[in-house]
């Protein structure tokens, strides 16, 4: 299976002007072996944030289904209890003190093949606790999509619900519904604020509905409700996943911490690689968006890579790298990058070194 693996990356492979052996040993080194390891998709708080509202749970996101007992998380140094789902994990410690740091270390154990990762971070609190229930804010399909190809889904596709927060992964109601109402099985995945229905091959062309209730990740887990309309066309065309942003840009010098990739599709999360060569951190990762968090970072060159594989076609796949710069930053004052949407992805803070990567509140 390596070998194969191996083989395909390589050929689909196509980037100018990066060092012919810093590319091989990317492939093989990190591109393989990460696709098959277990590791970290999303991590709430989100590495190194500050202002954490005083009642967040502790979640982490994993691409594979976790070994339940020998997987753990501690805060301060301390367990709190923790509840599984099939990839996550989840800690409520209560309530938080206001406006202080503390730090998280998280160990987990894959249950197919006993492959293992482990964190540290640091996340500050602010002064208040979070009361906003989470939003609906985009999907797939898109009914508000002026074009068809959104508007409508395969078979072999999967309905997509994206928030505007992280959803919590263990107190969760939603229920596929076909035209007189009856549910339909499905399997649903939670992958930090996005929510991934599959399991829908069998469907015929028509209209269907997703019913959802769904919390955050606070401890008093506010709820929000609704509906999304599903139509199914198999006769739908495939399209192929592009990436259509990369942070940094090729031989740019930035003074970030961090790398991103945007594609046209929602990526698979089960199937991704994404890092930076010989650099220790986190992966970040967002529906067609995924970021890696470096642990630290010095006045180099570095190169980022990745292979993705398409959520709704997972022979569409794409693969690439490159290389750029950081530079430690001069003077004082906050940066902020986004993605093609305009969201916030990070926000620089050159006084204290600390690249946070949230969303805008």
């Amino acid at each position: 299976m390596r070998i194969l693996l191996f083989i395909l990356v390589f050929t689909v492979q196509c980037v100018p002007e990066i060092d012919e052996s810093i590319r091989d040993f990317f492939i093989w080194e990190y591109l393989t072996r990460d696709r098959d390891a277990i590791k970290i998709t999303n991590i709430a708080p989100e590495f190194n944030s500050t202002g954490v509202p005083t009642n967040k749970k502790l979640v982490t996101y994993f691409n594979k289904e976790l070994d339940q007992n020998q997987s753990f998380l501690t805060l301060n140094g301390e367990g709190k209890g923790t509840t599984f789902s099939a990839n996550s994990m989840l800690s409520n410690p209560g309530t938080l003190e206001a406006n202080t740091e503390y730090t998280v270390y998280i160990f987990a154990k894959a249950s197919a093949n006993n492959s293992t990762t482990s964190f540290l971070y640091t996340f500050t609190t602010g002064s208040s606790a979070d009361q906003t229930a989470p939003s609906l804010q985009l999907s797939h399909p898109n009914n508000s999509s002026s074009d068809t190809f959104s508007r409508e889904i395969s078979s072999e596709e999967s309905i997509v619900l994206e928030f505007d927060e992280d959803i919590d992964p263990t107190d969760y109601t939603i229920i596929l519904k076909d035209a007189d109402g009856n549910p339909i099985n499905t399997t649903v995945y939670m992958y930090g604020s996005v929510v991934i229905i599959n399991n829908i091959t069998y469907l015929n062309d028509g209209d269907y509905t997703v019913e959802y209730s769904v919390k955050d990740t606070t401890s008093n887990g506010v709820n929000t409700s609704g509906s999304l309309a599903v139509k199914v066309n198999n006769a739908k065309e495939k399209s192929s996943l592009i990436v259509e942003t990369q942070y940094p840009t090729p031989d740019s010098t930035v003074s970030t911490s961090y790398t991103s990739i945007t594609a046209n599709h929602y990526i698979n999360p089960v199937n991704f690689a994404f890092d930076m060569v010989n650099t220790a951190g986190v992966n970040d990762y967002r529906g067609k968006t995924i970021l890696f968090n470096a642990s630290s970072i010095s006045d180099q060159e570095y190169t980022s890579g990745y292979f993705l594989e398409n959520l709704f076609d997972t022979e569409s796949n794409v693969s690439g790298s490159w290389a750029w710069n950081y530079s430690t930053p001069s003077g004082t004052g906050t940066s902020t990058s986004t993605d093609t949407n305009g969201t916030t992805l990070c926000v620089w803070d050159s006084s204290t070194m600390d690249s946070s990567c949230v969303f805008a509140p």
